[in-house]
């Protein structure tokens, strides 16, 4: 099994809300090499009522936590899907250009061209003998 990514969790439980915790959980976020962070907080910054992206970190109310996890893990899962079927459809774009390039190719082609070419020439001969 080939890893999605990773979500980076960090919870606070204060009563006041700190814009320090947001520069502190991206640096944490590049050390992990997570490819996403989320600050849980009872507390959240003014204007956000339940969850919002601020400078690249999720920051959410505990109440919100599962559809959270789950619409982010679920967001992680297709985008590495598609990572996965691009990186099959260069591997297979590659393989085509060897095949294409290659002698088994020309070599197939060059005896559809000679059995055509004898079809060709016996239907002319059967044409001259008619």
């Amino acid at each position: 099994m080939v890893a999605a990514g990773t979500i980076l969790w960090g919870c606070k439980r204060t009563r006041n809300w700190s814009n320090g915790w947001l520069p502190k959980l991206r640096e944490d976020q590049r050390t992990a090499k997570a490819e996403i962070s989320i600050l849980i907080s009872h507390v959240l910054p003014e204007g956000v009522e339940t969850f919002d992206v601020i400078d690249g970190v999720w920051v959410a109310h505990p109440r919100v936590i599962i559809p959270i996890a789950t619409m982010l893990r679920n967001t992680l899962l297709e985008v590495s899907t598609a990572r996965l079927i691009n990186e099959g459809q260069q591997t297979k774009a590659e393989m085509v250009y060897q095949y294409l390039t290659g002698p088994r190719f020309r070599q197939r082609i060059e005896a559809i061209v000679e059995a055509f070419s004898c079809m060709q020439d016996d239907l002319d001969k059967e044409r001259r003998a008619l």
